[in-house]
């Protein structure tokens, strides 16, 4: 049975390449590997990963390598300055649209209201309409007076 190996299939390579198996699983993870070309290579494969980073060459920086790391370390505190006004900026903006969003909600529920000065104003003809209908309800009350 030839099939391709998944994740569990690399765990377990991981396992046998670092020998962390029992004697028992080792055994089944070798006769898998007589079966398995796949898996078989993936083992080879891991191998060579292994020895290249215990055996491997040490990487050297360049010789400006530090002089280029500071040359952009530079650049960058320059941005971040820049960036830092313009995050400022944006936040206080934010702060003034929620502050304002607030005010309208608050508004739109009757919570904040315009201050009365205790005065009613009305045009004359709206005091008028509103005066026919007080004497319409006392002529109303008078007649069902008089019919007891």
């Amino acid at each position: 049975m030839t099939r391709t190996p998944d994740e569990r299939d690399g765990v377990l390579a991981g396992r046998y390449v670092d020998g962390e198996m029992t004697t028992d699983e080792r055994r089944a993870f070798e006769a898998r590997l007589d079966d398995e070309p796949e898996l078989a290579a993936t083992i080879v494969e891991l191998r060579a990963l292994r020895e290249w980073f215990v055996d491997g060459p040490v990487p050297r920086p360049s010789s400006d390598f530090r002089s280029n790391v500071l040359a952009a370390a530079l650049r960058n505190a320059a941005t971040v300055d820049g960036d830092a006004r313009l995050v400022a900026w944006s936040r206080r903006v934010l702060y003034a649209a929620a502050a304002l969003i607030v005010l309208g909600i608050l508004v739109a529920a009757g919570v904040l209201r315009p201050a009365y000065s205790g005065k009613l104003e009305a045009s004359p003809a709206e005091l008028e309409r509103a005066m026919d209908r007080l004497d319409a309800r006392i002529a109303a009350d008078l007649s069902r007076e008089d019919r007891r």
